[in-house]
């Protein structure tokens, strides 16, 4: 993975540096396009809102940076976690290093095609070579890595399914309360869909957790609750604990709940696939065979080293 960020910040930046040669305003441009049509893509499939848990204003500016940060970092990285459902998505990471593969030899086709030749500072058959080799080098360590990859992350690279598809799903399949509440720590937006049956469950269930307290049930769960999802009585005593006024978690605790929980370095698990990106210590499982099966990079790693894996 190392390997392959490298070579693809290497064949970013020469993109961007043939274009400049040409007139800035191209890299200007051709940035401005791929960005506006990853957000186009996200607004069209009604996924813009990132999964961090804040609201109203805030929500919407934390939104517009994080998705363009998590693209920016992709773009020059290819960091393979953010293919998460509720990062850029499987299908669109694919895509979009496709277009970082190709967009080399579009920006040398475009600079020989627009530079007069007496004024041409790179020469043709030396600008073919390098974005030829960066290019190649980097498929061959990818399809390296994919093919050693645990099957069933493979087709997470292929997956259609949106942030706000991946939020509702812990509430649809999960098969415990813990897990069926884990919507409550996200941005509200993201689980709308599936309002009414979350505001039915956790009325249902809340007195039997008050009995059972079970682990998930903290000050600061209760804090998360909205409003109207809390019984009355409930209500009353968060409002008396409150000097009159209901309190809610600060965005450090939020956060610290939601932050994802890795062990190890050499993860392919998506930053939003799986218990875990909720801060299930439990659900951390270490391998040592980590992303491949039956240890088939051991040859390829030294003697001793531990590869760790997060399976949700």
């Amino acid at each position: 993975m190392v390997m392959n960020g490298s070579l693809l910040l290497l064949s970013r930046s020469f993109c961007a540096a043939t274009l400049m040669l040409v007139e800035k305003k191209f890299f200007v441009w051709y940035s401005a396009f791929e960005m506006g049509l990853y957000l186009l893509q996200k607004a069209l499939r009604r996924d813009f809102a990132y999964w961090m848990p804040v609201n109203g204003a805030l929500s919407s500016f934390v939104s517009v940076i994080m998705r363009v940060g998590v693209k920016a970092v992709a773009d020059y990285t290819g960091i393979v976690q953010f293919r998460g459902s509720a990062e850029m998505g499987g299908i669109y990471w694919s895509f979009n290093m496709i277009i970082a593969i190709a967009s080399p030899f579009a920006a040398v086709s475009f600079y020989f095609a627009k530079t007069a030749p007496d004024t041409v500072e790179l020469a043709r058959n030396t600008a073919w070579r390098i974005v030829g080799s960066l290019s190649g080098s980097w498929l061959f360590f990818f399809l390296l890595f994919f093919m050693l990859m645990k099957k069933k992350y493979r087709k997470t690279f292929f997956s259609f399914e949106t942030g706000n598809e991946w939020a509702v799903s812990f509430f649809l399949k999960g098969d415990t309360d813990a897990k069926r509440v884990k919507p409550l720590r996200l941005n509200k937006r993201k689980w709308k869909k599936i309002r009414p049956q979350m505001k039915e469950f956790v009325l249902e269930n809340w007195e039997a957790w008050e009995e059972e307290q079970p682990e998930f049930f903290t000050e600061a769960f209760k804090k998360r609750v909205p409003d109207d999802m809390l019984p009355p009585a409930e209500m009353r005593k968060q409002k008396v604990q409150g000097g009159g006024q209901r309190g809610k978690s600060s965005l450090v605790e939020l956060m610290g709940e939601v932050a994802p929980s890795r062990r190890g370095s050499a993860t392919v698990v998506p930053f939003n696939e799986g218990v875990d990106t909720l801060g299930d210590d439990d659900d951390d499982v270490a391998a040592d065979e980590s992303v491949v099966e039956g240890g088939k990079l051991a040859g390829l790693a030294k003697k001793g080293k531990r590869y760790e894996d997060d399976d949700s």
